[in-house]
């Protein structure tokens, strides 16, 4: 890895898409559009996927 900085894209927030806040866990989701502002497709970020945890069932 590089570590080089890159400039930053805004992607807006999409709430009719989806929307979801929960007070007592202190978290929100918000869907973002598909294409920020400069046309950049959100695509071009890749995905980080979500491990499950072992152990705790």
């Amino acid at each position: 890895m590089n570590f080089v900085e890159r400039r930053g894209r805004i992607f807006p927030f999409t709430p009719i898409e989806a929307f979801y806040t929960n007070a007592e866990l202190d978290f929100t989701v918000v869907a973002i559009s598909p294409t920020g502002h400069d046309g950049t497709p959100i695509t071009d970020f890749g995905v980080l996927p979500l491990i499950p945890m072992s152990g705790r069932e």
